[in-house]
């Protein structure tokens, strides 16, 4: 296999595994699959020359994949190009707030500005930003801050779209956060999004009637424990623990006058 530019070893979705902290033997999430192919591959033309895309809205995969030269028999291989995986890492970010259309409509105008040395505007991030989030998006800590951190980023005139990361849409303490773990669960089909829902508004109802013990007991009962490091719930988790200590420290110290 012929290859007509040093590109990196791994297949898109073999990137994409690694940054959402997949292991090698589970299946990407069918719904980032299918935007990466969108955004990368969908509708590419192949060149003799070079890596030419169908339409000139798709001109930005030039910076960004090669298409390898398949030996007879074999199909051809869509590439990253050598150091430009964050990539692939940008895309899932901004996939996550503006979908695929608008992904693939901000790497094109961050493509054509720096073709042209103009200042591109990225309004799309700006039009969704003002949308309501899901309430799946507000458990994971997106917010109208991870639109704007990430549009601030496109903004810097030090910063490469193709060979650098931009700041995760999802919610951390830790500063520079690139973790794009949670769309590992985020689109996880086995995630019952409802019953979670519920439980976790019981579990604040319990909160909020001071009935400690049953707020953990209910959020303890959440099988699958990868919900439990979800912003929103670790939130409500602290809360709750801090109130059982607080009762208990008051239970103490009760004891000890009466003693």
């Amino acid at each position: 296999m012929k290859e007509t530019v040093d590109t990196e070893i791994e297949l898109i979705p073999q990137i994409a595994k690694f940054y959402i902290k997949q292991k090698a033997s589970e299946t990407l999430p069918k719904e980032l699959h299918d935007a990466l192919n969108n955004i990368f591959t969908k509708g590419h033309q192949e060149s003799t020359d070079k890596h030419v895309s169908n339409n000139r809205a798709i001109e930005y995969r030039k910076a960004i994949t090669a298409l390898s030269l398949a030996d007879y028999g074999k199909r051809a291989e869509h590439r990253v190009i050598r150091g430009r995986k964050p990539s692939v890492y940008n895309a899932l970010c901004l996939y996550t707030l503006v979908g695929t259309a608008g992904t693939k409509k901000i790497f094109q105008e961050y493509y054509a500005a720096k073709s042209l040395a103009n200042k591109p505007q990225f309004k799309i991030l700006d039009l969704f930003a003002k949308k309501e989030l899901s309430a799946e998006m507000l458990f994971f800590g997106v917010s109208q801050s991870s639109f704007s951190k990430i549009k601030n980023k496109l903004h810097d005139d030090n910063f490469n779209l193709f060979t650098e990361k931009l700041p995760s849409p999802f919610h951390s303490l830790k500063t520079g956060n690139t973790d794009l773990s949670p769309l590992g669960v985020l689109y996880d089909r086995n995630v019952n999004w409802q019953d979670f829902i519920k439980t976790y508004i019981n579990a604040d109802k319990k909160l909020k009637f001071k009935e400690y013990i049953e707020a953990r007991r209910i959020l303890q009962s959440i099988k699958d424990k990868r919900l439990l490091r979800l912003p929103l719930v670790k939130e409500l988790n602290a809360n709750i623990d801090s109130n059982i200590e607080e009762n208990n420290e008051a239970w103490e110290y009760l004891k000890s006058i009466l003693n």
